[in-house]
């Protein structure tokens, strides 16, 4: 393990929060972990359960910017608020980690992606759905040769926001504006960016929704081409009067086997071997390449529990939260900084990801239309 101990601030102090930081407070490579949130009181009660010390408690974005104890940040604000909050975070000189969204226009990443060319930070798109335990399964079987040769892939972000309460913002919200835990998989599985999408809007969710962002979508659905690949995806995505299970999911078909999500929370992935022949699988827990301090080493709850447990346990941190993806993240993260080099979600590749949802709304605006996603190499 690299020496190097690296400063870190978490930005928020939301929900998802609080089991990264746990995360980081046990990263081997990381020093002072600090956070930082608007509201003080929320702020004091978060950081007295995380045991922040409190001098490394801030109120203020740019406070943090200008401590020069901190090597990087983890942006967990609101998603309207991550693309200025990462140019900014790079021009102070900081290592970057955002929540999705990356940004909401093509010229938001255009900028990002320059501002880290500038800088030479790391930066890394903290995808939940890139480092899944079932992603992690799927990567070790191609890497095997199990499947075969890859001829598809499917991916899906299925909500049903009108049920949560959330934020009003997200009222009517474009399904694929935020699209990355839906497209990520396709790159996962591949190595290879998005070329371009073609995108089709069905249903409607009704004036009231429509209004906030004039999109009537209730469901958008995507194919999309791969650079230098003779792969293609598909890609699904509803927020609004589309119900089912909620799900983050993807399916894979190779030549010699195949690999289907569940359909229903628990049941384990279907995987196919031959033309009648199926089993179900459940996705194991991947710690491979986890420092000892990120392996959960208590007795282990229901994979399938995650949407009903706790965020504030250290299962949640570790195993749990999003499908296992918290502590394959932050050591990502933290490795790359250490080691000097770009993380596996760097800005180029994590512009071409989000690009794939902003290009879809467009694409359904114009009722289909092709829409190439633009090189962001040469920012």
């Amino acid at each position: 393990m690299n020496p190097k101990k690296i400063n870190i601030c978490i930005v928020g102090v939301g929900p998802f929060a609080r089991p990264f930081i746990r995360c980081y407070q046990r990263h081997p490579n990381v020093g002072q972990v600090s956070v930082c949130g608007r509201d003080p009181e929320r702020l004091k009660e978060r950081a007295d359960l995380l045991g922040i010390d409190p001098d490394l408690r801030f109120t203020s974005f740019d406070q943090v910017l200008e401590d020069h104890r901190i090597d990087a940040v983890h942006i967990l604000t609101p998603t309207f608020e991550h693309a200025r909050q990462e140019v900014q975070a790079l021009k102070a000189g900081k290592h970057v980690a955002t929540a999705v969204s990356m940004g909401e226009t093509i010229e938001e990443l255009q900028a990002i992606v320059a501002e880290k060319h500038r800088s030479g930070k790391t930066f890394m798109l903290m995808e939940t759905s890139a480092y899944s335990r079932d992603i992690l399964k799927v990567k070790k079987m191609i890497r095997n040769k199990e499947l075969g040769r890859i001829q598809f892939i499917c991916g899906s972000h299925m909500q049903n926001t009108h049920l949560i309460d959330l934020e009003k913002r997200w009222n009517g919200y474009p399904p694929m504006l935020y699209g990355s835990h839906a497209c990520v998989p396709l790159y996962a599985l591949t190595g290879k960016p998005a070329e371009s999408v073609i995108c089709l809007g069905s249903g409607d969710i009704g004036e009231e929704l429509t209004s906030c962002y004039g999109c009537k979508d209730a469901y958008q659905s995507c194919l999309v081409t791969l650079k230098d690949s003779d792969v293609k995806g598909e890609i699904h995505r509803t927020m609004f009067h589309a119900l089912r299970q909620m799900r983050e999911h993807f399916d894979v078909y190779g030549s010699l086997k195949s690999y289907e999500w569940e359909q229903l929370l628990g049941e384990g992935a279907a995987v196919f071997t031959g033309n009648v022949e199926a089993h179900r699988e459940q996705a194991e827990d991947y710690t491979e390449d986890l420092p000892d301090s990120l392996i959960y080493k208590g007795a282990p709850s229901p994979a399938s529990s995650w949407h009903s447990s706790s965020v504030d346990t250290l299962e949640y941190a570790l195993r749990l939260g999003h499908n296992g993806a918290y502590p394959h993240l932050v050591h990502e993260f933290i490795s790359s900084i250490a080691e000097g080099r770009d993380s596996y979600l760097d800005a180029e590749i994590a512009a071409n990801i989000t690009a794939i949802g902003i290009c879809a709304v467009e694409s359904a605006k114009r009722g289909g239309e092709k829409i190439m996603i633009p090189d962001f190499s040469c920012c």
